[in-house]
């Protein structure tokens, strides 16, 4: 009986050379290495981890010649779009009177969809209840984003 081993899939956070060892083949004193996520069945980053661009490009199933200066130019590039989303993760929560971290508040998301009602001027619209499942979710994927860029400075 044979079984098929299960394919992790990675996403790019970012680059660092604060973490100089790889961690799938355990080589030392790399120049950086690359950050990738490890995705959970729904898509969501569940674990980082830390590879030289050579094994990142193989923890991505791209073997072969150049690979690895492909991933660590993607990588680098996702680098610059997670702090990118994290700023604009933290203007758009301070806008709506959100916290960066932690559950808002039912006040808080009342705030957020009076906020809402006044920049769209849709106030019937975003004081239904589909407003606060809305703002929940924006709140739950503007803190990820924050939560991601933190890992580039760990």
């Amino acid at each position: 009986m044979t079984s098929t081993a299960t394919r992790i899939e990675y996403r790019f956070i970012g680059t660092t050379d604060e973490q100089t060892e790889c961690g799938r083949c355990g080589k030392v004193e790399l120049r950086s290495t690359v950050i990738l996520a490890t995705l959970d069945a729904d898509g969501n980053a569940d674990e980082v981890v830390y590879f030289g661009s050579t094994c990142a490009a193989k923890a991505l199933g791209r073997d072969g010649k150049g690979q690895g200066r492909k991933v660590l130019d993607e990588a680098r590039f996702a680098h610059q779009e997670t702090i990118r989303a994290a700023a604009e993760a933290r203007k758009q929560l301070a806008g709506y009177g959100l916290p960066e971290v932690g559950p808002a508040t039912a006040a808080q998301l009342a705030h957020a969809a009076n906020v809402y009602a006044d920049v769209h001027r849709a106030a019937h619209w975003a004081r239904t209840a589909d407003w606060f499942a809305l703002a929940t979710a924006m709140l739950t994927r503007r803190q990820q984003q924050i939560t991601t860029a933190q890992l580039l400075a760990a």
